[in-house]
């Protein structure tokens, strides 16, 4: 099977270790305006994660639930792109693989996966030969989670020069970018498996977010130029 988030942890859930907004499938289903038909056959051709549909109890009894904001930008993505793609391309597009194509983070900033704070770190700190994949991931990851803390520049870039000192292999697409404080010092941890990291009290988790649907969405609006290899730019740096 192929999997984006093997599972999300229904105990880490029930305890409210996961800050997790979500969506029903009768909620999904009228705000999206797909049928049911269609998103059990996403399921069956592995477009969409088995570990994202959540039984939960409910007054009617059980139900199904799902994580809302990476479910709502998967179908976004598969209703945009099922036209031009196989349902088998589009499981290989959204699968967690690594595509072994070099990015320029100027590229990055260009596809609005990262910002101007984010920028000038990333070319300083990128490797000779460009990002690699799971960088290029992991930078859109840090985007988010510094957009939505509000983060100042200079904390942005301590941040981007934290993650690209990271040994490889980070295998992003599936895993986890969480934030935290500790001791006052801003920091990240990279899980890479389906389970986000569990801290002690001492530590102060301030943004956590799977990296597959961003994988995902790299990969699919970006397919074209992955198959046509590394740009003029990236073999420059």
């Amino acid at each position: 099977m192929l999997c984006y988030d093997k599972s999300i942890d229904r105990t880490l859930l029930r305890k409210g270790a996961i800050s997790l907004e979500l969506i029903s499938k009768k909620q999904l289903l009228a705000e999206t305006g797909i049928s049911y038909g269609q998103l059990y056959r996403w399921k069956r051709e592995r477009l969409i994660p088995e570990g994202w549909f959540i039984k939960q109890s409910s007054y009617t009894g059980q139900e199904t639930f799902f994580p809302k904001e990476q479910m709502l930008a998967r179908v976004q993505a598969i209703l945009e792109a099922k036209d031009r793609y196989s349902l088998e391309e589009l499981a290989k597009i959204l699968s967690p693989e690594a595509v072994d194509v070099p990015l320029a983070p100027r590229e990055l900033w260009e596809w609005g996966e990262i910002g101007p704070d984010l920028l000038a770190a990333a070319e300083a700190a990128a490797p000779p030969a460009g990002l690699s994949f799971d960088q290029a991931v992991l930078l859109a990851a840090l985007w988010e989670g510094v957009q939505r803390l509000s983060l100042p520049p200079e904390s942005a870039k301590d941040l981007v020069y934290q993650a690209l000192a990271l040994p490889p292999p980070l295998r992003c697409a599936e895993g986890g970018c969480t934030l935290f404080r500790c001791g006052g010092e801003l920091t990240l941890a990279v899980t890479g498996g389906e389970q986000p990291p569990l801290f002690g009290p001492a530590v102060s988790v301030l943004d956590s977010r799977p990296m597959s649907e961003l994988a995902g969405r790299i990969k699919m609006k970006y397919t074209a130029r992955f198959e046509s290899g590394p740009t003029d730019e990236s073999r420059r740096k």
